[in-house]
């Protein structure tokens, strides 16, 4: 990124988002970073989100206590915006990489980022678990169908080793399996 890119960091969590401005101010050499106390959403609202054993890292728009197997789960009121919404605000004209890693929510992140996805082809960096991704009543088939549809042309997942992906159903068919990083290149 060097002395003329923006980072653009989004993070809910109040906590972790004290953690974040702490650290980019410690660590940053330049000041290109712009940190936003929000998330990412398909639409612009307030909604709670859930804590599982004050993990924030683990933080959620759905209560995963099947997967956590949490002992104790908080939850907080967050808001939440579009991507597409903000890039316009700030009449931001090129945006070259995405990461989210939102415990289940990304699928909703991308519905809202879905004009700057069609229109900057940004590389994209998911994080991506089946079971999160149901609770949020989404499939990892929907997840391939939307890159897809957006043009992205070759999706690797990795968990050490990248691998070109042509579709999902080798992940899809073991269930243990998807709790990989994707990476979507146009």
């Amino acid at each position: 990124m060097g002395k003329k890119g923006c980072v653009h960091a989004f993070e809910p969590v109040p906590s972790t988002f004290e953690h974040l401005t702490k650290n980019a101010l410690e660590y940053s050499k330049y000041n290109n970073y712009r940190l936003n106390n929000s998330g990412l959403y398909r639409i612009e609202t307030i909604k709670n989100i859930y804590i599982p054993d004050s993990i924030s890292g683990h933080a959620s728009l759905n209560n995963h206590q099947d997967v956590w197997n949490a002992q104790k789960i908080d939850n907080i009121e967050i808001k939440l915006i579009r991507l597409d919404d903000y890039i316009d605000k700030l009449d931001i004209n090129k945006v070259d990489f995405i990461k989210i890693d939102i415990e289940g929510s990304e699928m909703d992140a991308l519905y809202g980022s879905k004009n700057t996805l069609q229109k900057n082809k940004p590389k994209l960096h998911l994080e991506v678990n089946s079971d999160l991704l149901h609770d949020s009543q989404y499939a990892v088939q929907e997840l391939w169908e939307l890159l897809k549809g957006l043009d992205y042309r070759k999706i690797y997942y990795y968990d050490n080793d990248p691998k070109l992906l042509l579709d999902f159903e080798s992940l899809k068919n073991d269930k243990d399996a998807i709790n990989t990083n994707v990476i979507a290149i146009n």
